[in-house]
């Protein structure tokens, strides 16, 4: 096996045939591995100072693409702003990151990727790996690197927690194994908003639909943030862009499932979502406040995993976050974890015990702040991490 890095936007756009097949194949294959939900990523958030750093693993007597490390360095390695390096389409509520392996190669390839990663340490202060699943063998390797004596000091942890809704083969199946309670609501809900008006699912399905319904979901989404937090909230324009890149890309995979909940033709509630082998994901999602009594935010959920049952789909990912709706509908935690290790450098240090410090005051927040404040504080500063989940 032989790795060599690509660092630049032209190789990494190079390598789309050969990148995708291995999403295809590998054991820890994510639709926010795809290549085209990364390019859309890169190119709407990788900053001046951001350089990709993304080792391939090639079979070297084949030349086959076998592996791949899919990482960039942020920062400019001051002592205030450390090399980090990471995954690329970290965060943005990705759910599941990770390398992509061939399985016949799989030992070989992350051996390769773990030689590498020792052998770059010069070049990052910091790794943060996120969002891996609990048997990822990506994970169990970085994990390793912690008792080898070669790197600074490692933390591993939990990153983001994803409920994960079982389906059953049939929608009327679905609906008998959850409580009698939230059976009864369900069908309730679904009969008061026909009530209102002719209810229907709207799915676009075509390439020229995309910008106007995705200026409707994303001022929906807008308004719904809004009125959360007390004060205006905007998408990025940025944002935007990318979203709408993945959109068109995924449409054209046949993997985008992006619906809207209607009332006499209104668009009342969304759900952008894709599907990835037999799990529908869902990614954003919001409704119009108006229609909260109508509970519309658990009508559309309802009607799209009645349409991922109708595709064949055997489970359900409902994204990042353990909210209360979404504990209507399952207690089955998918957690992500993440290893972090601090290099020998300076700057990595100095970036350990900064971390060290603020987890401290975070667990501390957690375990003695009323929901009051954390919520205030999650408003100000952005700190998701704050809430209890």
């Amino acid at each position: 096996m032989r790795v060599h890095l690509i660092d630049t936007l032209e190789g990494f756009l190079g390598l789309k045939d050969e990148w995708n097949r291995l999403v295809e194949c590998s054991r820890m294959s994510s639709v926010f591995l795809v290549h085209e939900w990364l390019e859309a990523w890169w190119k709407g958030y990788a900053g001046e100072a951001d350089r990709m750093q993304i080792a391939c693993v090639r079979d070297a007597q084949t030349g086959a693409l076998v592996g791949i490390l899919p990482a960039y360095v942020h920062g400019k390695g001051s002592l205030l702003r450390p090399r980090h390096l990471g995954f690329m389409g970290d965060a943005l509520g990705a759910t599941q990151l990770d390398c992509l392996v061939d399985p016949a190669h799989e030992a070989e390839a992350l051996e390769a990727l773990r030689t590498w990663l020792m052998s770059s340490r010069r070049e990052w202060d910091v790794f943060a790996f996120r969002r891996m699943h609990e048997d990822s063998p990506f994970l169990s390797i970085l994990a390793e690197l912690g008792s080898c004596g070669l790197c600074g000091r490692f933390t591993v942890g939990e990153s983001v927690a994803c409920p994960e809704v079982v389906l059953s083969p049939t929608w009327e199946q679905f609906l008998q194994q959850m409580s009698s309670r939230e059976r009864s609501r369900i069908r309730r809900w679904r009969r008061e908003l026909e009530s209102a008006g002719a209810v229907g699912v709207e799915h676009i399905l075509r390439c020229e639909d995309l910008p106007v319904a995705l200026a409707d979901a994303l001022r929906m989404f807008e308004r719904g943030m809004s009125t959360r937090y007390s004060h205006p909230y905007e998408v990025s324009a940025r944002y935007a862009s990318m979203l709408r890149s993945a959109s068109e890309a995924f449409l054209a995979r046949g993997q985008l499932r992006f619906s809207f909940l209607t009332v006499d033709g209104q668009r009342i509630a969304f759900i952008w979502q894709a599907r990835h082998r037999d799990k529908m994901i869902g990614y954003k999602t919001a409704y119009d406040e108006s229609w909260a009594p109508h509970h519309v935010g658990n009508v559309m959920f309802g009607y799209a995993f009645e349409n991922a049952i109708d595709e064949g789909c055997s489970a359900f990912n409902l994204g990042v976050g353990v909210s209360a709706y979404k504990q209507r509908f399952t207690k089955n935690i998918a957690q992500m974890h993440e290893v972090t290790c601090y290099g020998r450098s300076f700057a990595g240090r100095l970036a350990s015990g900064r971390d060290a410090v603020r987890r401290l005051l975070v667990s501390r927040i957690r375990r003695y702040a009323p929901d009051a404040v954390i919520e205030k504080m999650e408003r100000t500063s952005g700190l998701a991490s704050l809430k209890r989940l």
